[in-house]
């Protein structure tokens, strides 16, 4: 409980910064989702699965999550249609037990 007690203290002092960072690691995640479906359309060289988990993993998932369904693009791939949905939910799990924490 003192981990979370911290982790808590840290995100909710550095606030500014760690929205600056989800929303750039989202833009980020949403626009290589987009641009990798371009180049797939133009069977031209991709961006690496590797690239687009990792980039989910560090956070941009909601990012992915909403490219996968806009541009209907990596949505029939086990690794992407099962690991993006579960990155969300553990992300968001971990912003609302921060928020619970240092709340309540």
């Amino acid at each position: 409980m003192v981990i979370l007690n911290h982790a808590a203290e840290f995100f909710i002092k550095n606030h500014a910064g760690v929205l600056t960072y989800l929303i750039a690691v989202n833009v980020l995640a949403f626009g290589l989702y987009g641009y990798d479906k371009y180049k797939a359309m133009l069977r031209m060289r991709r961006i690496s699965a590797s690239t687009l988990i990792f980039l989910t993993f560090i956070g941009g998932a909601s990012g992915a999550y909403l490219s996968m369904k806009i541009f209907r693009h990596k949505t029939r791939k086990p690794k992407f249609y099962i690991l993006v949905p579960l990155l969300l939910l553990l992300q968001l799990s971990i912003a609302a037990v921060i928020i619970a924490v240092y709340y309540f």
